[in-house]
């Protein structure tokens, strides 16, 4: 997981029904721990913010981007995540 050699304990608020939620993904299996599914999400989250730099930043020196481009951009993003 990116990042992750490093930890660092970090204590959040949630509304009760996100914590059940997340609590509820563990339980079933599709999480490791409530812990590893929020570092996921925000890695992910952070990614695309990256993706969404690169691509204004993209606009800004070439001019609009076509949505053939975007398309391309899009299905990245998804070969990224392992979609």
């Amino acid at each position: 997981m990116f990042g992750m050699r490093s930890t660092e304990r970090v204590t959040v608020t949630l509304p009760k029904e996100l914590a059940d939620r997340l609590r509820q993904r563990v339980a079933s299996g599709e999480a490791e721990s409530v812990s590893g599914l929020v570092a996921e999400v925000v890695k992910e989250r952070f990614r695309d913010e990256n993706v969404q730099q690169f691509l204004a930043e993209m606009a800004a020196e070439g001019g609009p981007i076509t949505e053939e481009a975007r398309e391309w951009a899009k299905e990245l993003m998804r070969l990224a995540r392992g979609e």
